[in-house]
């Protein structure tokens, strides 16, 4: 059917067009992510010093024995300290603090994650000595919440782009302590906590049944 509709001149140009198009083809697969997309589970971790890793010396990094590390995604930003310059890189300590750097509970935490048969990528955001009275703020107020939600967005849409899945699983939260400088601010710690959350899970994530799991410092008491 195809030869009685090509005249016997044109078959040079068919096979010409055709091996162009196949190409073409071969090119733009090979410059997509479409073949290396992956179904992504998506964990925040956000707060002050205890999330941030200020007793983390990173000459001490624990030992990645299941050499599970390179196969964690991890972006990072630490305001003052250092970040991962708006890219995801893999699970490692990071810069400041220390010489040779400074990590958190990410690193146990996306290590068990992985263990456990999830696909992690880690998004971190923390600065010690923080409180949400003096530093992160009311959503909109322009301060570390709302920069966090702006990072956390830019770090999403990279993924996506690259055409992965990504599923956002849950917020883990470190950070209190700084709230407690007065009886005043701790009173208010909780009403304004709950504020974040609600706009964390309605605004930024659009998942308002998202887990949130709530670090607690046992070593500083907020209240007597």
């Amino acid at each position: 059917m195809l030869g009685a509709c090509l005249a016997a001149r044109e078959w040079p140009l068919f096979f010409r067009d055709l091996k162009k198009a196949c190409l073409l083809f071969v090119v733009a697969l090979c410059t997509t992510n479409i073949a290396y997309a992956e179904d992504i589970d998506l964990f925040i971790l956000a707060g002050q010093s205890n999330a941030l890793g200020w007793a983390g010396d990173a000459a001490f990094y624990p030992e990645d024995r299941h050499n599970l590390d390179s196969d964690i995604r991890f972006y990072w930003f630490a305001p003052g300290f250092s970040s991962s310059r708006g890219k995801w890189t893999t699970l490692q300590a990071q810069e400041g603090i220390y010489h040779k750097g400074h990590f958190g509970p990410e690193v146990t935490f996306a290590r068990s994650l992985k263990a456990a048969g999830y696909n992690p990528a880690l998004f971190k955001y923390s600065r010690g000595s923080t409180s949400i009275a003096h530093h992160w703020g009311r959503p909109g107020d322009g301060r570390m919440y709302d920069q966090m939600a702006s990072e956390l967005k830019k770090a999403l849409l990279r993924l996506r782009q690259e055409g992965h899945r990504v599923t956002v699983r849950g917020l883990v939260w470190i950070q209190g302590e700084s709230d407690a400088e007065t009886p005043e601010m701790a009173k208010a710690y909780q009403s304004r906590l709950k504020t974040l959350i609600h706009d964390f899970r309605r605004h930024v994530i659009r998942h308002p049944r998202l887990a949130v799991m709530l670090g607690v410092d046992e070593r500083h008491h907020l209240v007597k």
